[in-house]
């Protein structure tokens, strides 16, 4: 049987929660990437 510890990541762990600065910061840059325009059909494409 296999403890925590072996199960853990390989990395470490963040400094701190994400603040609601950077969580509207990280909103913000997501909706200017995200796509924009009519939502397009599969069948529209053949």
């Amino acid at each position: 049987m296999t403890t925590n510890q072996e199960m853990m990541p390989g990395y470490e762990a963040d400094d701190c929660p994400l603040t609601a600065a950077d969580l509207k910061g990280v909103d913000k840059l997501t909706k200017a990437q995200s796509p924009r325009g009519a939502v397009l059909r599969k069948q529209s494409l053949f």
